[in-house]
């Protein structure tokens, strides 16, 4: 081989060698900005952009990277934060309201509660034990009722006051036993509605503040 072909040869592998440096550098720089593409698509709030069926959404009127957020992550947090406006800009969400539980959910979350069971059981048992006192009063007046009267006559009271007597006390004693269940059932029935009617969650259903809200 001459010298002149040597050279040559070379001179095609440095060309060769410039063209591969330059089409790698090329690569990077679309892979980089690919890269910092998605990067500026990113839920402000899970940091990830990539959460299957559910595209970004810029809710607000925050700018840049801060602008877009999952609706989930962004329910999640004014559920756990009982804010209703963005921490950023301000703006003010329209959020709809609706009972986190059903009404037969909410009375089991609520009995599973060790307090509010052990208040359950104490007035089950309350009532009961009226129950049965009542039952045993009232049977005692209607069997004893002809030993009240023959005692009432020996006395000299007419049986007709002694009935009256009678029928007077065992109004009062169901009076009273129902009094005592409606306020046994309101102890119960009161805390429970209170802390239903609390437990809410908020839903948005508003359109997104800026024109071009969706991100796929």
């Amino acid at each position: 081989m001459s010298v002149f072909e040597a050279k040559r040869s070379s001179i095609n592998i440095t060309l060769e060698g410039n063209e591969s440096k330059a089409a790698l550098l090329s690569c990077l720089e679309k892979n980089l900005s690919s890269v910092s593409s998605s990067n500026f698509s990113v839920c402000r709030i899970c940091h990830v952009n990539n959460v299957p069926s559910e595209n970004l959404i810029s809710p607000c009127k925050c700018k840049g990277s801060l602008a877009y957020v999952h609706l989930s992550c962004l329910e999640k947090w004014i559920n756990e934060s009982f804010r209703l406006n963005c921490e950023l800009c301000g703006f003010r969400y329209s959020p709809v309201h609706t009972q986190r539980y059903t009404v037969c959910e909410s009375i089991r979350v609520w009995l599973l509660h060790p307090r509010n069971k052990i208040h359950m059981q104490a007035d089950v048992l309350i009532a009961i034990l009226l129950t049965l006192v009542t039952i045993g009063l009232t049977t005692v007046c209607f069997i004893g009722m002809d030993h009240f009267i023959i005692e009432g006559n020996q006395a000299g009271i007419s049986s007709h006051w002694i009935k009256a007597a009678v029928y007077i006390f065992l109004a009062i004693v169901i009076v009273g036993y129902i009094l005592s269940l409606y306020l046994l059932f309101r102890n119960q029935f009161v805390p429970w509605y209170t802390w239903w009617k609390a437990t809410v969650e908020l839903k948005l259903c508003q359109a997104p503040a800026n024109d071009s809200e969706i991100i796929p």
